[in-house]
This record gives C-alpha cells, structure tokens and sequence, in this order.
C-alpha cells in the first residue's frame, strides 16, 4: 500500500483499466450513424441537398437567355468570332468545370469529411456567383464561370452519395434518388428561356 510519506523510497505502480470509448462496430448500436437519424432529419438533409442541386442548375443555364444583352454590354460580339460565337465561352467554362471538377474532389471529401466539405463548397460557389453579376470584362465573366462550375458540379455530383449515406436499402433509397434527378435535371432546364 501507498503511503503519503515522501520520504518512503518505495513506488507504487497503479493499472489503470483503459475507459476510453471504442468505436462502435455495429451501425445497430451507433446512434450517431445516419442510418439511425429519424425520418424527419433525413427528409430534411435530401431536401435541402435537392435544393442547392436546383439553385446550382438553374446558375449554370440561366445565362444562356441573357447572352446577347450581356455581349453588348461587355462589348463582345458572335458575328466576329472566328470559329465560335463569343456566347459560348461562359457555358461551356461552366461545364467544364462542373465535369472535371467532381472527378477529383468527390473523393477528397470522402477522406476529409463531407459534411465540411460541402458547407465549404457551397459558402465558396455563392462568393463566385457574385462577380459574375457585376463582371466588367468577359474574361472575368469566363474564369469565375468555370470557378463557379466546378464549385457547382461538385455540389450537384454528390447529392446522390448523400442520400446513400443516410437512407438504408434500395427501397428507401428510391424517392430521395428520384428526387435528386429531378432537382438535377429540373434546374438545368427551369432557368430562363
């Protein structure tokens, strides 16, 4: 036993039982894991991602009705193109970028976290949306086009991994997957005509 004496030479050696939570090896008993969210957060979760996935499409089309107006205005024009019209630049920046973009940061995010990750992207595309409503050059227009299409296609491309990450099962999966494609698709093509 112990004693309190400093002046006793001799030491105690406590064990000492390693109470350390472990990681739970069961998704059953981790209530943490999005499987085990209610129905009401995961509904929640889709909705918003379909959202953002709406708003991000409509970003991506919707200057396509505006093209002439914004040639005149930047002082470019399709007629002096020599291969292809001046209009295109800003779409196809875009697309570009949303289809090289995903390629290598979806992966990225599965190892820093995607939660993180997405609420960065997102906070990142609304700061590269704003200089394209008050760009002074068409070369501004078209790199924070193709800034703001990577930025987008990665928050479109990873909705669908966010809805197999929280609803269990093929069945379950079926309506939010659904609706992602629709949010998807629906954005592209309900911007401005």
């Amino acid at each position: 036993m112990p004693s309190d004496d400093p002046g006793n030479s001799t030491t105690t050696i406590a064990t000492t039982t390693n109470t350390k939570a472990q990681p739970s090896s069961s998704l059953e008993d981790d209530p943490r894991h999005p499987y085990r969210w209610s129905n009401a957060r995961k509904w929640r979760v889709t909705l918003i991602a379909c959202l953002v996935c709406f708003v991000v499409g409509i970003n991506s089309t919707a200057i396509t009705a505006a093209a002439e107006p914004i040639n005149s205005e930047l002082g470019e024009s399709d007629n002096n193109a020599a291969m292809l019209p001046v209009s295109f630049w800003p779409v196809t920046a875009w697309n570009a970028g949303a289809a090289i973009c995903p390629m290598v940061a979806l992966p990225l995010m599965e190892d820093v976290g995607v939660y993180k990750s997405y609420i960065l992207i997102y906070v990142l595309f609304i700061i590269f949306v704003i200089p394209q409503a008050v760009a002074n050059s068409f070369a501004t227009l078209v790199v924070t086009r193709a800034v703001a299409g990577s930025l987008g296609g990665v928050l479109q491309n990873v909705i669908d991994g966010i809805a197999a990450d929280i609803w269990e099962g093929e069945e379950k999966r079926l309506l939010p997957l659904t609706l992602y494609v629709f949010s998807l698709v629906g954005g592209e093509f309900g911007g401005p005509a």
